[in-house]
């Protein structure tokens, strides 16, 4: 795994403006993100982040979006890797003003409508390797913004705060998603066994096997158990999704393959028995 810290590159300066008056007036503010270059490159992703903003309410206040995208000599970014952007504050994500007492929280969000924040935006392959109808590499944006606090009562004062965006590159790991079609196959000494199923976000459909086998899907657990199909406590093998290790329950078991939406990912998974 590669980090990258844009403390240079990507270093956003959090200033709200907010005039003394001795007036009931409506206080205007103003949230700037500066950032010195908007974007970092290396030789397989170029990351673009919003550039200087003005912010002139609190409340929800759109910044626009972060973009990843392919920016290599290949034919895409590697498919087994991910971006992940982290964030960070210098103040734990609070607007702080020099002489003041006061402090003006705010939290990074994708939409108006999040109630809690966001300080960690992943880029898949696809995602990364997305193109237009020319067939150039455009990626993937997705939006950013700040809910900030009610600062009408606040001192009058410039808060600031200073945000960082770490980049890494990682191992994509393994997700199951909706709609993906998800095929175990094994021996148990020289006999054969396969079971397929279609993955709908909660439960598997579709379930087929020729061996008298069924597949189910935990959720509390992210494990995917398969077992008899006329007895579900008859369990053959169970795979982790998180942590991406598998269990045998019948002796001399050997897993073949698994393969989740099209991807054979049996070299993903260990084995714990």
């Amino acid at each position: 795994m590669s980090i990258r810290k844009l403390s240079a590159l990507l270093l956003a300066l959090a200033t709200l403006l907010i005039a003394a008056s001795a007036e009931a007036v409506d206080y205007k503010a103003k949230l700037t993100l500066h950032i010195a270059a908007s974007s970092t490159y290396d030789e397989a992703y170029e990351l673009t982040v919003p550039g200087e903003t003005a912010i002139t309410t609190s409340g929800w206040n759109s910044l626009g979006n972060i973009t990843a995208k392919y920016n290599g000599s290949n034919s895409g970014f590697d498919s087994s890797k991910k971006l992940v952007v982290m964030l960070s504050s210098t103040n734990t994500f609070t607007l702080k003003a020099s002489g003041v007492s006061d402090t003006i929280s705010y939290f990074v969000a994708t939409s108006e409508n999040d109630s809690a924040a966001t300080t960690k935006f992943e880029f898949t392959a696809d995602e990364i390797n997305a193109k237009d109808t020319n067939d150039a590499f455009v990626g993937t944006s997705k939006p950013i913004g700040v809910s900030v606090e009610n600062y009408s009562s606040k001192s009058a004062g410039d808060y600031e705060d200073e945000i960082t965006y770490e980049v890494s590159v990682e191992s994509a790991g393994v997700s199951l998603n909706s709609g993906n079609n998800v095929t175990v196959a094994f021996s148990i000494g020289s006999s054969s066994y396969t079971v397929s199923g279609t993955f709908n976000g909660t439960t598997f459909t579709d379930v087929t096997s020729d061996t008298g086998l069924t597949m189910t899907w935990d959720a509390d657990n992210e494990m995917i158990t398969v077992a008899s199909a006329s007895d579900s406590s008859d369990m053959y093998m169970v795979f982790l999704m998180n942590g991406l290790t598998y269990s045998y329950y019948k002796e001399g078991t050997t897993l073949s393959s698994i393969s989740i939406g099209g991807s054979d990912v049996t070299s993903s998974f260990s084995t714990k028995k």
